[in-house]
């Protein structure tokens, strides 16, 4: 009699355990949000060093730049306009004859402006501002 106990206890553990193993995938989606806000990212060079400079940007591993941008006195960034959706995102930047590259993890939860800026061999600077920029 007592293993019969035993027995469907066991059971009904083992049961209760696959149930909430697959309820994990449901309880980690409950806070993923579907609100987007768009999220400007301007991209220059403030180097004559190598010019001009290729830059390549992803974000999300998905192809945001692939552009040459030239240095010039009067720097007027190249602009992108794009729409993320809420919550953690990562850029990565390369230049393949620029010798430079960045890797950043950022957090959406507003609109942003990202302004990328190549400042010479090994050095990519990333600025995000969660208000307008303003170039001149």
């Amino acid at each position: 009699m007592q293993n019969k106990y035993f027995s469907s206890i066991a059971i009904i553990s083992i049961t209760f355990l696959i149930f909430l193993s697959g309820c994990s995938t449901f309880k980690s989606d409950i806070n993923v949000s579907k609100k987007e806000y768009p999220v400007i990212l301007y991209v220059n060079c403030q180097s004559g060093d190598v010019n001009p400079v290729n830059i390549v940007a992803n974000i999300d591993q998905k192809k945001i730049v692939d552009q040459n941008i030239s240095y010039s006195y009067f720097n007027i960034p190249t602009s992108f306009k794009l729409s993320l959706k809420e919550g953690i995102h990562q850029i990565v930047v390369k230049s393949s004859n620029g010798n430079a590259g960045l890797d950043v993890v950022f957090e959406v939860h507003k609109p942003l402006w990202l302004d990328l800026s190549y400042w010479g061999k090994n050095h990519f600077q990333l600025n995000i501002s969660e208000v307008a920029l303003g170039f001149l």
